[in-house]
């Protein structure tokens, strides 16, 4: 009976785990590349994003002294390693106005315009 019964155990367990990594696998191999189009008359300095689970936001996507020239764009992969496709984004442009989009799918989005 204890012999069953831990199979058993084993079995539902193996089970359990099987499903749960293939839920948060599921949107492993989706690209999260997005192209930030700055049609605005401003550079913009700093790229912030934060998943939709986070509270807080993650350090400046763009390289040391880089930055997107107005009227240009950049590509940016906002893959965070979480395996989530919904992501709140902070722009800072250089004149210190910031501009925040909340719950863009990175999934499904391949280009944000900014104005």
């Amino acid at each position: 009976m204890f012999r069953t019964l831990s199979a058993a155990l084993v079995i539902v367990t193996a089970l359990l785990l099987g499903s749960t990594s293939a839920r948060a696998g599921e949107y492993d191999n989706y690209d999260r590349t997005v192209t930030f189009r700055n049609f605005s008359y401003v550079d913009i300095v700093a790229i912030y994003i934060s998943n939709v689970g986070s509270n807080s936001w993650g350090s400046n996507l763009l390289r040391r002294n880089q930055y997107v020239g107005a009227r240009s764009e950049v590509d940016v992969d906002l893959d965070d390693g979480t395996g989530y496709c919904r992501f709140d984004i902070k722009v800072v442009f250089r004149d210190g106005t910031v501009a925040i989009k909340q719950g863009m799918n990175a999934c499904t989005v391949g280009v944000l315009n900014i104005n």
